[in-house]
């Protein structure tokens, strides 16, 4: 895969990761944004995997130039759990870690 398309398409699975794990979608959209993932070119579907709070998930993975990222949605409601992305240029090692306990609209405000 040539280095446009390779971040590109890092881009776009990290742009899904955000939608997943800050917006309020619809079961309907989250579920569509997980299949248009799965079947897009550099991402791997790892498989079934808990995440760092012991919640059964589906890993998806995308091993790009700048980082390695992956992702963990919950398969029966499409939230993400967990997004994680790891350097892989300069600061080997440094990992960011999302851990989402709840996604959704605030039940109240004030």
């Amino acid at each position: 895969m040539d280095s446009s398309k390779e971040y590109a398409g890092q881009s776009a699975f990290l742009q899904v990761s955000h939608l997943l794990g800050e917006s309020p979608a619809s079961p309907q959209l989250r579920a569509a944004l997980f299949k248009v993932l799965a079947g897009m070119n550099g991402v791997k579907l790892v498989g079934n995997v808990k995440d760092s709070a012991g919640r059964e998930g589906t890993e998806l993975a995308f091993d790009g130039i700048p980082s390695s990222d992956r992702m963990i949605v919950g398969p029966r409601t499409s939230l993400l759990l967990e997004a994680t992305q790891t350097s892989t240029k300069g600061h080997l090692g440094l990992i960011d870690r999302r851990t989402y306990l709840s996604v959704g609209p605030a039940e109240k405000i004030g």
